[in-house]
């Protein structure tokens, strides 16, 4: 299953570091990962798309085990490149 995770967050030291040992924990593979930081507003956003089996009620309650201030992950099928369909 590809599935494509959205986090934005406040901005601080160590959070990718956090959020890969969130996928780690269920051996999700990443396929493509980018991020930025919103300077004015200090604000850090991730857009991942991400494989494997996983169910994603637990990957929500292990994000807001690691990081602290969590209040939203979004999460949904990846678009297929090759085709331009949900996958």
């Amino acid at each position: 299953m590809v599935q494509l995770l959205l986090i934005p967050y406040p901005d601080e030291s160590g959070l990718i570091y956090n959020i890969i040992g969130v996928l780690l924990r269920d051996s999700i593979n990443i396929i493509r990962n980018g991020e930025f930081v919103e300077r004015a507003g200090n604000h850090f956003f991730m857009r991942t798309e991400v494989a494997g089996t996983f169910d994603p009620e637990a990957l929500r309650a292990y994000f807001s085990t690691a990081l602290p201030f969590y209040a939203f992950m979004g999460l949904r099928e990846s678009i297929n490149q090759e085709n331009g369909l949900l996958t």
